[in-house]
């Protein structure tokens, strides 16, 4: 079976330890590896107010993977997500060709951009004298001779 490019977005209870957090991040990460499979990228956003209550929960455990994977691997974590109290929502998404290629536009712009930021030489202002400002008893001296 063709291995294609997915992206996973989960919530936790963010009820839950912090270590049985890792342990489902963990499980996830080991069947995905386990299956021929490879995490491009894995972001954590942590912990994040929802934008409606989910089993009385106002708040979630925010996860992201993008990983390369057979279509057989991601019903297997559905199916563990769905069996798994833990965890209040799950989004899988197979991304087509036409977002791949803007996902790698973006990152070759990003790194452009990164390269022409440490190019950039950061000049001083020159060093000039401040204006002297005239003081109120100046000001009530120029305001009688007149």
């Amino acid at each position: 079976m063709e291995s294609k490019l997915y992206e996973l977005t989960f919530i936790l209870d963010p009820q839950l330890e912090q270590k049985k957090i890792d342990g489902v991040i963990q499980k996830v990460e080991t069947q995905i590896s386990e299956a021929q499979g490879e995490i491009v990228k894995k972001d954590i956003l942590g912990k994040r107010r929802l934008a409606y209550e989910i089993n009385r929960r106002q708040y979630g455990f925010y996860v992201y993977l993008l990983f390369n994977a057979t279509g057989d691997m991601v019903n297997v974590i559905e199916r563990d997500f769905k069996l798994n109290e833990s965890v209040l929502r799950f989004l899988t998404i197979r991304l087509s060709p036409v977002a791949i290629k803007q996902m790698e536009k973006e990152k070759k712009h990003s790194l452009k951009s990164e390269e022409t930021v440490k190019d950039v030489k950061v000049v001083p202002p020159p060093e000039t004298e401040p204006e002297p400002v005239a003081s109120e008893e100046a000001v009530a001296n120029e305001n009688d001779k007149e």
